[in-house]
């Protein structure tokens, strides 16, 4: 087929997120196909979640492309957004519509989020792929993965991109507009008070909901993702180095949480970082000021991520409670940052973070206003847009959290256990362990965060979930604060012994050293009341001697001296196995090949998987 260039290419780019990584790609992608190629293109942004794959042949006016964005959910899985759609066209009977079974003409390029950390590396987007491809459909441009692990995603998107842009306009003969053509922004950023200016008499000030209607009811139920709780921290306690246990009262909340699901919490930005981000762009002067934001024009609707925070608001509470201001610097965000430096000097210090990769790695660490402050040439750049700011940066997203109590025992209040690291990747974690310092002062905190013991808080469900017959055995393997579902679990079985017979439960649990073994006492204490079904074996990476084998440093060396209790509980007895723990050591994967080992096959494991009997929660 012989592409007409003067006809304008409609790009239909799809997205299939679980925790917004994929959707602010697509439309960080849309958004500068359009700056690139301008009326050449017409860009559309949809959820898969949102399309029918049943109409994705219908014939258009337009030339037509395809771009996908397919984020992996856990070990492979399609996520939330992608199965329905991902589920309806590996139907064996899948029919388009107009009555085909097959595209006619579909042309497609897809990129793949995922973690090389897990077995089924980008099992998600190469299984959405092949499904394409299967009913006709052709794969035109670049196939691209972006790998999480070492934090090389950004990297990885941003060089599929170049490519994926220089290609598109050889394949579609797309002419490029002027690249060196005045920023466009995405969103109307208006300052409504100052001097001279009477304000809005509503102003949102860090409350999470994507408007100020759905503020109007931000206290009654239902609570979830979009208006979540406002719940009270307490009886908070630090468990040896870094480690804190805290519980959430919900009982006001009507929400119900189930053994084994995720409890979502919303952070704030510490206060110290909020100042240094305004001081890096010339807003410390106006930390109150009040500013309405909306979306720039009709056009932008469908090449911008929607705008996820009420307006109006302040520029103080979008920095401290909306906007992710320690995102991680990617090549991507500092060459866009290059456009509006008029320093001469800095913008040669930016391009060579640019051009010259292993620099940037250097400071990986930084975020974008520790760049500007405190790289070289310290700059204040006060004419940087605050809606390119929005663009790029993007929200502060929510954290999750394995809940660590039984809903059968606690039904009105959650635990939870976590571990409490330094930046960047412990803001939620500090803002927690802040709550606990306001609690009790002799505690320190590096971190300082507003004066709140409350955060907002909501229930993720999870396929997480221990077998309906509590006769079944159970394997639970976890390392460091991947003993926090495994702690609900033993509480729910427990308490259903106190009626009836359980059947036997074999925690075997790993961590560096003692001061890193949680819940002590408490596994102590019911190990020693129901040591008829309770087992517990621990082993410590950094301290031999208190291994209970004490040549045993790793989990999956107590699997290999617990292999003949394992192998009769999972072929006699029909045990469920369960692993948790934090996917980027490794530990998931030497778990599985330790238990395909102990059981003579891989296709044991396969099975058990495809059956619900092997379970995992890693992140």
């Amino acid at each position: 087929m012989v592409e007409d260039s003067t006809i304008p290419l409609l790009v239909r780019v799809y997205y299939g997120s679980q925790t917004g990584t994929a959707s602010s790609h697509a439309f960080n992608f849309a958004k500068e196909l359009s700056s690139r190629f301008g009326l050449g293109v017409q860009v559309q942004v949809s959820s898969l979640s949102d399309t029918s794959p049943t109409r994705w042949n219908e014939p258009s006016q337009s030339r037509t492309f395809n771009v996908f964005f397919v984020s992996s959910y856990g070990d492979g899985e399609q996520c939330d957004d992608a199965k329905f759609a991902y589920d309806s066209i590996i139907e064996s009977d899948f029919r388009f519509e107009n009555g085909d079974t097959s595209f006619g003409d579909f042309k497609f390029a897809m990129f793949g989020f995922g973690s090389s950390a897990f077995d089924l590396y980008q099992g998600a987007a190469r299984d959405f792929q092949s499904a394409l491809i299967s009913l006709g459909a052709e794969i035109v441009l670049p196939y691209g993965e972006g790998d999480d692990v070492n934090d090389r995603l950004e990297d990885d998107y941003f060089n599929w991109k170049l490519e994926m842009m220089d290609s598109m306009a050889k394949l579609f003969k797309l002419k490029e507009v002027d690249t060196d053509a005045v920023y466009v922004p995405s969103y109307k950023v208006v300052e409504l008070s100052g001097e001279g200016m009477k304000g809005p008499s509503k102003v949102a000030m860090g409350e999470i909901a994507a408007s100020f209607r759905d503020l109007q009811f931000k206290d009654k139920p239902p609570f979830h993702c979009n208006k979540p709780y406002v719940a009270e921290f307490m009886n908070m306690k630090v468990m040896g180095a870094n480690c804190l246990h805290a519980e959430i009262d919900i009982r006001n909340s009507k929400m119900k949480y189930q053994t084994g699901d995720h409890v979502g919490i919303y952070p704030s930005n510490p206060i110290h970082h909020v100042e240094r981000f305004l001081q890096a762009f010339g807003l410390n002067s106006k930390l109150e000021t009040v500013i309405g934001i909306s979306m720039a024009s009709r056009s932008s609707a469908n090449t911008a991520t929607p705008l996820w925070f009420p307006s109006p608001t302040t520029y103080k509470a979008v920095a401290q409670y909306y906007l992710n201001i320690n995102k991680q610097l990617s090549k991507e965000m500092v060459k866009g940052l290059i456009q509006f430096i008029q320093s001469p000097d800095v913008r040669d210090n930016l391009r060579k973070l640019v051009e010259e990769p292993h620099l940037l790695s250097t400071i990986g660490s930084y975020n974008i206003a520790e760049l500007l402050l405190d790289y070289q040439n310290p700059v204040s750049l006060d004419d940087v847009p605050f809606s390119w700011l929005l663009e790029t940066l993007g929200a502060l997203k929510p954290r999750y959290y394995s809940i660590s109590s039984s809903s059968m025992l606690s039904p009105t209040k959650l635990d939870i256990t976590l571990r409490v690291e330094a930046k960047p990747f412990g803001i939620c974690g500090n803002n927690i362990y802040s709550i606990l310092k306001q609690k009790d002062p002799s505690y320190e905190c590096t971190m300082n965060y507003s004066t709140t013991t409350k955060l907002p808080v909501f229930i993720r469900r999870s396929k997480f979930k221990l077998p309906y017959d509590s006769k079944r055995p159970i394997i639970l393997i976890g390392t460091g604060t991947g003993i926090a579902p495994f702690r609900a679990f033993i509480q729910e079985r427990l308490k259903a012994n106190d009626n009836r017979k359980t059947g036997k439960m074999l925690l075997l649990y790993g961590v560096r050293n003692k001061s890193e073994f949680w819940y002590e006492s408490e596994w102590s204490s019911l190990q020693g009341k129901y040591e008829e079904v309770f087992e517990m074996r621990v082993c410590f990476s950094q301290d031999l001697s208190a291994s209970t084998n004490r040549g045993t440093r790793y989990v999956h060396g107590l699997m290999n001296e617990s292999a003949d209790i394992i192998f009769k509980l999972i072929m006699e007895d029909d045990a469920y196995v369960y692993v948790c723990g934090r996917a980027s050591t490794g530990m998931a994967k030497d778990v599985k090949r330790k238990l395909a080992t102990i059981l003579g096959s891989d296709e044991t494991v396969k099975k058990m998987r495809i059956t619900g009997r092997y379970q995992e929660d890693v992140w």
